[in-house]
């Protein structure tokens, strides 16, 4: 069955990406690391409102591996390929984000031991308050890691057509026990929530449920879903603009959905393609966007004073863009496909 490509819903995902990047570079850096180069100024253009674009990733990762799932692909299938595309880039992320702090931006260098907790990808287990973690982008991606073998687990056990219904279950359960355990100060069972996805569960739950939609599968029920995701997001988060770009993230995805050939097209057009492209680097550059283009941000910013941030983040941004095409290129397409081409005829 030829899976069905989507090019518009990558629109989103590559302007998200692109959300995050000029978020780092005019709102985190200023913020944080203004003060080692003052004269450098950052304008209008910064903006934190491109940090709750995650919301928005993991709701089309939600989807995309919902849609993945239609081809009936084997729990150890699904595994091994998610590990393969996934865990050695994110290897990858971790030893360039703790070398860019070790040896350049050491306003915020960690111990070896860091390192370490993020290789086993304990980090968040151990600390929940994200000391143990190489970069804060690294505390999201354990959820993301987390929702894998959640998905993992509902296949080994048979309920890959009741994959909404579990994950929103799993999303009540963690959204609850990381509400109670932050509200009481209870670290073990915030820890526990941790393996529940916290309360990002609820929004992979309504990427399924925006799939199921498309199938006119368990419709009244995938919308009540996406609807509740909304709801807890706001309870959880309690800003108004977290809830605000979530909101403006689904309505695009349902349009854009709905909007069907012609949005396909549109995407498909050689001014959108890049924005497609920037969709299929986008897991290396969210391991790179946080301290290790920030590194380069540092350097540049203090070398260039008299230039505005907003023009010397060209550069980190280019460069975090060229690094990640080449770590997707050389190595997270070749391992999947490499997998993909050993499990085929099984």
């Amino acid at each position: 069955m030829k899976t069905k490509q989507y090019n518009g819903l990558k629109l989103i995902k590559g302007l998200s990406i692109l959300a995050l990047l000029i978020y780092s570079f005019t709102y985190y850096y200023p913020r944080y690391f203004g003060y080692l180069s003052p004269s450098v100024e950052f304008h209008a253009i910064g903006t934190n409102f491109g940090i709750y674009t995650v919301s928005i990733l993991f709701v089309l990762f939600g989807f995309f591996i919902a849609q993945q799932l239609e081809e009936k692909v084997k729990p150890l299938h699904f595994a091994v390929q998610k590990f393969a595309s996934y865990y050695p880039i994110y290897l990858i992320g971790v030893v360039l984000t703790f070398l860019a702090t070790k040896f350049y931006l050491v306003e915020r260098a960690l111990p070896a031991k860091t390192m370490i907790l993020n290789v086993t990808m304990l980090n968040n287990f151990v600390n929940y308050d994200g000391w143990g973690n190489v970069d804060e982008a690294y505390r999201t991606i354990t959820f993301f890691f987390v929702f894998l073998v959640f998905v993992t687990f509902v296949l080994l056990i048979g309920q890959r057509r009741n994959l909404l219904t579990w994950t929103f279950v799993w999303g009540i359960l963690g959204f609850t026990m990381s509400m109670i355990g932050e509200a009481y100060g209870i670290v073990p069972l915030r820890m526990i929530a941790i393996a529940f996805c916290g309360r990002y569960g609820l929004i992979f739950a309504s990427g399924i449920a925006i799939h199921s939609m498309t199938k006119k599968d368990k419709t009244i029920f995938a919308g009540f879903v996406t609807l509740v995701s909304v709801l807890f997001l706001q309870i959880g988060f309690d800003n108004w603009k977290y809830t605000a770009v979530y909101l403006i993230g689904l309505v695009m995805i349902l349009f854009t959905i709905a909007g069907g050939k012609e949005v396909e097209k549109f995407a498909e057009s050689k001014w959108t393609q890049w924005l497609v492209g920037l969709s299929e680097i986008s897991f290396p550059i969210f391991l790179l966007f946080g301290y290790f283009g920030l590194a380069i941000m540092k350097f540049l910013c203090i070398r260039l004073p008299n230039f505005p941030g907003e023009i010397i983040m060209i550069v980190p941004i280019a460069f975090v863009i060229v690094i990640s095409s080449i770590i997707y290129t050389f190595i997270q397409k070749p391992l999947t496909n490499t997998v993909a081409k050993k499990f085929e005829n099984k």
